[in-house]
């Protein structure tokens, strides 16, 4: 799936997002609440396991890129839960999750809350639930 907003473009991932997503998954900062910042190897990784899920069901966790430059700044998306997340989250988990992890100096120039305002539907899905409550601009 590919989505072009006004000043994104979220496509499917290819091999030169790899060292940007290093990059920003290594981050302490980005990764803070998680347990961990990834290494290359584990972030690697984490973008093959990304892979599979969009070809399955035609979209998950995409590389999010600057529409005017094309530099990858991070990943934003929606995917679906697998039965053992579903089953951590317990009593009327969500199917689906939607998230985004950008890089630090993104996040300040208003992407994060700005891109999760443009409509991501699917068909089928009625369950959502937000990692993070959106602040009032």
């Amino acid at each position: 799936m590919r989505l072009v907003t006004e000043r994104l473009v979220l496509r499917p991932w290819e091999d030169k997002d790899r060292s940007a997503m290093a990059t920003i998954y290594g981050d302490a900062q980005v990764r803070q609440f998680y347990p961990s910042a990834l290494t290359a190897d584990e972030s690697d990784a984490k973008i093959d396991l990304e892979i599979a899920p969009a070809e399955t069901n035609g979209f998950d966790f995409q590389a999010a890129e600057l529409k005017d430059s094309g530099e990858t700044i991070g990943m934003i998306g929606l995917s679906v839960l697998t039965q053992a997340d579903r089953a951590m989250i317990g009593r009327q988990p969500p199917r689906v999750q939607i998230g985004s992890v950008l890089r630090r100096t993104i996040g300040a120039k208003g992407l994060r809350q700005k891109e999760r305002g443009h409509g991501l539907a699917t068909r089928g899905q009625t369950e959502f639930r937000r990692s993070q409550p959106l602040r009032p601009r």
